[in-house]
């Protein structure tokens, strides 16, 4: 799998997409990944058409002209709104994004630029941690983090995870997307039929759902779950129980177990606690560490099935 990337690989990756324009338009926003505007760090976003005639709104003003103008670093910030050049780089306008969109295969902050690049169409974001995403036939696709370029492909990470459910494997590859771009850092697990009973030798009885012990947190947890597999939560939900201190324990049906678990791990263990509690809910199936700078590390039975992000 690609993993580390330079922009010209990007380039050639996006055939639909007009090569030259693509290349400026990543450029530009490297560029301004290290700007500032009025002492902030410079977002963005762009939307490149595929067809010269897709809309009928159209300026003089292309793409080179366009980057060097002061107020490209305010037009479009790739959350709210896209600003907009046809294929051969003029622009055509300022578009509105819709958000939150709970299916989306992007984090969801970027749901409306994910879903604007349907149809062949490219959406380029920059955010605020100077991260450049890009965004084609709705997915998530590439981005430059930590200084390389990275190729996302959810069909295949997914694949490796060895849980019948797609939709939940889904659903979980979508909330490690939400939890790498927000930089929370997360753990969570997803167990197999053979192994749910198994879950109670790993964690203390008061942090299950299921546990017959009354405490604030867990009347909390069980109000706001109410009864729903993981999958049904809305996103936003799904990347707050992420960000708890604790592992998130799910089924293989997508069950919430636990929420904000404490994981007893070995004595002596190495990485830091989320890995060592991946690792270890790994030999009940596949246990996921999302780091606090972003990266994502997938374990089954303790071995690597996925290292990225």
């Amino acid at each position: 799998m690609l993993r580390s990337l330079g922009r010209f690989v990007v380039i050639e990756s996006i055939k639909h997409a007009p090569s030259e324009l693509l290349g400026n338009a990543l450029a530009a926003l490297e560029h301004w990944a290290v700007q500032t505007y009025e002492g902030r760090e410079v977002t963005a976003g762009l939307g490149l058409l595929t067809t010269h005639d897709e809309w009928t709104e159209m300026s003089t003003v292309n793409f080179e002209e366009y980057r060097r103008l002061d107020v490209a670093k305010v037009l479009g910030d790739g959350v709210s709104s896209l600003m907009v050049f046809d294929s051969t780089g003029q622009v055509r306008g300022l578009h509105s994004l819709p958000g939150g969109d709970n299916s989306a295969r992007a984090p969801l902050r970027f749901s409306g630029a994910a879903a604007w690049s349907e149809e062949n169409r490219v959406s380029l974001c920059l955010s605020r941690r100077g991260e450049i995403l890009l965004f084609t036939n709705g997915e998530l696709r590439f981005a430059r983090r930590r200084g390389s370029w990275i190729y996302f492909d959810q069909a295949s990470t997914i694949r490796r995870w060895k849980i019948h459910s797609t939709s939940l494997r889904s659903s979980v590859y979508e909330s490690c997307l939400d939890a790498s771009f927000s930089r929370t850092g997360a753990c969570v697990a997803m167990v197999t039929m053979a192994n749910a009973q198994n879950v109670k030798s790993l964690v203390a009885d008061e942090d299950m759902l299921a546990s017959s012990r009354d405490n604030a947190k867990l009347a909390a947890l069980r109000t706001i779950i109410g009864g729903r597999s993981f999958q049904e939560l809305d996103r936003a939900v799904r990347q707050d129980l992420l960000a708890l201190d604790g592992a998130v324990i799910l089924s293989h049906t997508g069950a919430i177990l636990a929420a904000g678990a404490i994981v007893r791990v070995p004595g002596g263990s190495e990485g830091g606690g989320r890995r060592a509690a991946a690792l270890e809910l790994s030999k009940l199936g596949v246990g996921l560490k999302i780091s606090s700078d972003g990266g994502l590390t997938a374990f089954s039975n303790s071995d690597v099935v996925y290292a990225g992000f």
